[in-house]
């Protein structure tokens, strides 16, 4: 793959950044839920991990250069609670699947479409959307899912 158009890449690069900030997020999360889901954060973190990293991978090899993490990203509101805890973590996952969604918008817009590009972001757009779903069972167990993740 050669490198996509500007839209494409911003797009990219905001769902890099939205990885960016769940793995953060997910790092402190840990002392404030029941330990029956730290597990679960844990392998959801990972998941993050791996998936930033094969971005990372992806957009050297066309020669893009990735946004960096930064060093702190705010949390909305206290984590005082394990359903607010768990509220954040669905709050992560729902930002992943938006920024998903954007790239595959974007990529589908293209004259001749990136096909693995927008194929790979439709995989992390579900991943993301079933996290999300997981946590959303814990809060509202009777509404988990949303018609269209990633959006709105």
């Amino acid at each position: 793959m050669t490198a996509p158009p500007a839209p494409v890449v911003d797009a990219w690069q905001a769902a890099l950044a939205a990885e960016h900030a769940a793995i953060f997020g997910y790092g402190t999360l840990g002392p404030h839920l029941p330990p029956a889901r730290v597990d679960q954060a844990r392998v959801f973190e990972r998941a993050h991990r791996g998936l930033r990293d094969a971005v990372i991978a992806q957009m050297n090899a066309v020669g893009v250069h990735p946004v960096a993490a930064q060093a702190d990203y705010p949390v909305p509101f206290a984590l005082t609670t394990g359903p607010r805890a768990d509220r954040y973590a669905q709050r992560l996952e729902e930002a992943c699947a938006a920024a998903w969604r954007f790239v595959v918008a974007s990529a589908a817009e293209q004259s001749q479409p990136l096909t693995d590009l927008r194929a790979f972001a439709v995989g992390a757009l579900t991943a993301s959307a079933v996290r999300a779903m997981q946590w959303r069972e814990l809060l509202t167990p009777t509404t988990p899912t949303v018609a269209f993740p990633g959006v709105g």
